[in-house]
C-alpha cells in the first residue's frame, strides 16, 4: 500500500459483500437473516422507509450479544456504559418501529443459530444474553416514553432550526437514561443538533454537586505519598497462601504521611515489610490481624490493607519499640483467618449454586467475607422464594459434607477462562492468576474433570470443603435495581445461629402451649381469629357510628346553597374505616356532601365524599386540601367523588370542618 499500517476496513462484512456481489454490507447474509427476523417481529417492511431502524437493530444486537458473552454487563461507567449505549440505541429504534414490548432478547436465538458454530461463546452465554437483554429493555422502556415526550415537547417549543438546549439533553441523560449520542440521533433526524457546550456545563455542575456532597474526590497528598513509597520499596511479597507465620524485614514505619525510623510503645503506625503472611484486604475479603515480634518489642496488627502492591499493616506498639531494617517475626491470628477462609470458600460454593438454581445470568456484583459472616451480591431481578433458598442451603451443605479438596493452579487468565473458570469482569488481573477449584462436578467423564466451582480468585481458602462446617442463609434482600444480596453464616457462627433459632421456637411453643411441629397451624389459627375479630370490631364501630347518626339526622345535616352537607367528628375510628362510613352516608343522602373526621393515636384523618350528581360542581379533593392545612397536614388526594388527607393536630378538627363549610358556601 502507498501508506502502510492504514486499516483498509476489509473485515468480514466487506469480504462477504464482495463474494456475494453487493457493495452494501447490510445486503449480505450476515445481516439479512437478522434484518428479516426484526421485520417479522415488528411486522414492518425492512426495505421501506424504516429500513434504517432494522439495520441499526441488527447491527447492535450482534455487538451487544458478543459483549455480554465476554462478560460485560450494562452499567453507568466503563465498558458497561458502552454496552448500555449500544443496547439503548437499538431499543429506541425498536420503539420507533411501533413495538412497545421488549423484542431484542427474541433475536438472540436467531443470531446464535447463524454464528454460534463459529463463536461457541455465544452458545454458552445464550441464557445470560437473553436475560440481560430483556431486563435492560424492560427497565429502559419504562423511561423511554416519558423521555421522548419531554424531547418532543421541548423541540415543539423551540424556534425552527434551534439546537436542543444542553440542559434538556442532560436531563434526558441523567433522569431518563438517554445516552447523549441517542439524543443526538433523535434530533439529527429532524435536522437539528444538541448544544454540546450546554450539555457539558450541566454535566460539570452535576459533578461539582457530587464532589460537594462527598467532600471532594481525586488524588490526595496521601495517595501521592503511598505511590512514591511503593516506587521506592517495591511490592510486598505475600506468603499467606502457604503459611500463617513468617520472618521478614521491617522496611518502613509510617506515621502522619511520613516515614520514621523508630516507634515506641503506645504509638499507632503503619508497618511495611519486605514479605508478609498477612492478607491485605481485597476481593471482598477483609485484612488479617495478628502480631509482630522483634528482639526489642512487640506490635498488635489490627488490620492489613493494600496500596500500590504494598501490604500496609495497621499496628499499635504494645511493648518496647520497633525500628526500621530490623528482623521481625510475623504471626497471623490463625483462628480468625480460618473463619474468614471458610466464609470466602463458602462464597464460591454459593456463587455456583446460585448459577445452577436461579440461572446462568447470575454474576457476582460484590462480596464481603469477614470472620463472622459472609455477604454476596449478585445479578438477579427478583426475590428468592423459600423453596429455592432451601435448595441453595441444601446444595451447599452437600458440597461441604462431600469434603472434597480445594485446589489452586497458577495460569494465564485466558487459559483459566478456557477451562471454565469464572472471572469477575471489571477486575484487573495479572498475567498469571490463581484458579481456585472446589467440589465435584455432577457431570464426570474420562475427558472432563471440572470441579463444581472454578473461579479466578486471589483470596485465602480452606484446604477441603469440610472445613467450612455448616452453611446457613440469614437474609435475602435487594440492594439495587437487578442486584440481590444473600447474607449467610458458616461453621460455629452458623451452629450458634441455629441454636438461637431453636431456643426461640421453644419459647414461642411454650407461650402458645403447643409443640414446635404444630406452630405453623397454631399461628395461622391465631391470625385468622385476629382477622375475624378486627372485622367484627370494624363492623360494630360502623353500626355504632351510623346508629348515633340516625338518631340525630335532622340536626347533623345542614343545607349549604341548596346542597345537603353532613359532617361528623369520630374519636377512636381508624382512618382506614372512614371510607365505608362515607359511602354509607352518601347512600343515605342520595345527593350531598359527606365529611368525616377521625381522631386516633394523636392524629386527625379527614375523608370527604361527594355524590355523583355533584362532582361536576365540586371536587372532594379540593375540600380535603382546604381542611388538611388546618390540622397541620399537607396535600391530600383521591378522586372527585372521594378523597382523604390528615395531619398531626387533633385540637383543630372543629376548625377544619368550619373551613370545609366556608369553602362550600363560597364555591357551591
Amino acid at each position: 500500500l502507498p501508506r502502510p499500517s492504514i486499516d483498509t476496513g476489509m473485515g468480514l462484512e466487506r469480504i462477504a459483500a464482495l463474494l456475494q456481489g453487493t457493495n452494501d454490507n447490510y445486503q449480505t447474509d450476515l445481516f439479512q437473516i437478522l434484518i428479516g427476523a426484526v421485520a417479522e417481529l415488528t411486522s414492518t417492511d425492512s426495505d421501506g422507509t424504516e429500513r434504517v431502524h432494522h439495520r441499526v437493530i441488527a447491527d447492535h444486537i450482534r455487538s451487544s450479544s458478543f459483549l455480554i458473552a465476554e462478560g460485560v454487563i450494562p452499567s453507568k461507567e466503563g465498558r458497561g456504559y458502552v454496552l448500555r449505549r449500544i443496547m439503548r440505541r437499538a431499543m429506541r429504534h425498536a420503539y420507533l418501529l411501533g413495538d412497545c414490548d421488549p423484542i431484542l432478547h427474541n433475536l438472540v436465538p436467531v443470531l446464535i443459530s447463524q454464528m454460534g458454530t463459529a463463536f461457541p461463546e455465544l452458545v454458552r452465554a445464550q441464557e445470560t444474553i437473553e436475560y440481560i437483554m430483556q431486563d435492560e429493555e424492560e427497565r429502559f422502556r419504562r423511561a423511554l416514553g416519558r423521555g421522548l415526550n419531554l424531547l418532543d415537547e421541548t423541540l415543539e417549543s423551540l424556534p425552527e432550526g434551534t439546537d436542543l438546549p444542553g440542559e434538556t439533553a442532560f436531563k434526558l441523560y441523567d433522569t431518563y437514561g438517554f445516552p447523549l449520542d441517542l439524543t443526538q440521533d433523535a434530533v439529527r433526524e429532524i435536522g437539528r443538533a444538541v448544544d454540546l457546550n450546554g450539555f457539558d456545563q450541566a454535566m460539570q455542575a452535576q459533578r461539582q454537586r457530587a464532589r460537594a456532597a462527598i467532600g471532594g474526590i481525586g488524588e490526595t497528598a496521601e495517595d501521592s505519598f503511598w505511590i512514591e513509597l511503593a516506587n521506592t520499596l517495591g511490592a510486598t511479597e505475600f506468603l499467606g497462601y502457604d503459611t500463617e507465620q513468617a520472618e521478614g524485614q521491617l522496611l518502613a514505619i509510617v506515621a502522619g504521611n511520613k516515614t520514621i525510623d523508630k516507634v515506641e510503645a503506645g504509638k499507632s503506625v503503619f508497618l511495611i515489610f519486605n514479605q508478609s503472611p498477612f492478607y491485605g484486604e481485597a476481593g471482598g475479603q477483609v485484612g488479617d490481624t495478628g502480631q509482630v515480634l522483634t528482639d526489642n518489642g512487640k506490635a498488635e496488627i489490627s488490620n492489613t490493607t493494600r496500596k500500590n502492591k504494598l501490604f500496609i499493616h495497621t499496628a499499635k506498639i504494645s511493648d518496647g519499640y520497633l525500628e526500621t531494617n530490623s528482623a521481625v517475626q510475623l504471626i497471623v491470628n490463625s483462628s480468625r483467618r480460618k473463619q474468614i477462609s471458610a466464609n470466602h470458600s463458602a462464597t464460591h460454593l454459593l456463587h455456583e449454586t446460585l448459577r445452577q438454581i436461579l440461572g446462568r445470568h447470575v454474576a457476582q456484583r460484590g462480596s464481603l467475607n469477614t470472620s463472622d459472616r459472609l455477604r454476596f451480591d449478585f445479578s438477579h431481578n427478583s426475590s428468592i422464594d423459600l423453596e429455592n433458598l432451601s435448595k441453595i442451603e441444601k446444595e451447599i451443605n452437600y458440597r461441604i459434607r462431600e469434603n472434597s479438596p480445594v485446589t489452586t493452579k497458577i495460569m494465564t487468565p485466558e487459559d483459566a477462562i478456557k477451562e471454565g473458570a469464572i472471572a469477575l469482569f471489571g477486575e484487573k488481573y495479572d498475567d498469571r492468576v490463581r484458579v481456585v477449584a472446589m467440589g465435584r462436578s455432577h457431570v464426570s467423564s474420562a475427558t472432563s474433570s471440572r470441579a463444581f466451582s472454578v473461579e479466578l480468585c486471589g483470596g485465602t481458602h480452606v484446604k477441603s470443603t469440610g472445613e467450612i462446617g455448616l452453611f446457613v442463609t440469614t437474609g435475602d434482600s435487594s440492594v439495587a435495581s437487578g442486584v440481590r444480596r444473600i447474607e449467610a453464616l458458616t461453621g460455629e457462627h452458623a451452629y450458634e445461629y441455629l441454636a438461637r433459632q431453636d431456643q426461640r421456637l421453644a419459647e414461642i411453643s411454650l407461650l402458645l402451649n403447643t409443640q414446635p411441629s404444630e406452630l405453623t397451624s397454631k399461628i395461622k389459627g391465631i391470625l385468622d381469629e385476629r382477622k375475624w375479630l378486627n372485622s367484627e370490631v370494624s363492623r360494630l364501630r360502623k353500626e355504632i357510628a351510623l346508629s348515633n347518626n340516625n338518631q340525630s339526622d335532622q340536626n347533623d345535616i345542614v343545607i349549604i346553597n341548596g346542597t345537603p352537607f353532613f359532617a361528623q367528628v369520630l374519636p377512636g375510628i381508624p382512618a382506614r374505616e372512614l371510607r365505608q362510613l362515607v359511602d354509607s352516608h352518601k347512600q343515605r343522602l342520595e345527593s350531598g356532601i359527606v365529611v368525616m373526621v377521625s381522631l386516633m393515636d394523636g392524629k386527625t384523618a379527614v375523608a370527604v365524599g361527594v355524590t355523583s350528581d355533584l362532582i361536576n360542581h365540586v371536587s372532594a379533593v379540593d375540600i380535603v386540601r382546604v381542611m388538611t392545612p388546618v390540622v397541620d397536614g399537607t396535600g391530600g388526594g383521591g378522586r372527585s367523588d372521594f378523597a382523604q388527607g390528615g395531619g398531626p393536630s387533633t385540637e383543630n378538627a372543629p376548625a377544619a370542618l368550619a373551613a370545609a363549610k366556608i369553602y362550600l358556601e363560597e364555591n357551591l
